[in-house]
């Protein structure tokens, strides 16, 4: 999976810097500057878990492995696929490192963005 994949469209990213400057009381141009920081910082930890992805998305079905990345991308999918994930420990297992990757990025972020916050205080 792509760095491309999972960037958020450009609107949605540009209201949540809006959100998160004024939240933190910053500028735009401020929050902006932090989130590439930390943004740099969470791609490089990507990275390293993209070979894990692959190791794992190896082990999986085959004819279920583009159903899999999507639908932890968008969290939409079939019903058959979610019969399918649950009878299926490897694809199972991508699922869950997938998620747990991207709540891992989201808690680093805001942990990040938090200090921040408390050292502007």
């Amino acid at each position: 999976m792509s760095v491309k994949n999972r960037v958020v469209g450009r609107q949605e990213y540009e209201r949540a810097i809006e959100i998160l400057a004024k939240y933190n009381n910053l500028t735009k141009e401020e929050m902006r500057k932090r989130l590439d920081t930390i943004n740099a910082e969470v791609l490089k930890n990507m990275v390293r878990d993209d070979k894990e992805e692959e190791q794992l998305l190896d082990s999986a079905c085959k004819d279920r492995r583009d159903s899999l990345v999507q639908f932890t991308d968008t969290g939409e999918t079939s019903k058959d696929l979610l019969n399918h994930i649950e009878n299926c420990q490897p694809c199972s297992s991508v699922v869950e490192f997938m998620f747990k990757r991207q709540a891992v990025s989201f808690e680093e972020s805001a942990k990040r963005i938090r200090e921040d916050r408390n050292k502007k205080l």
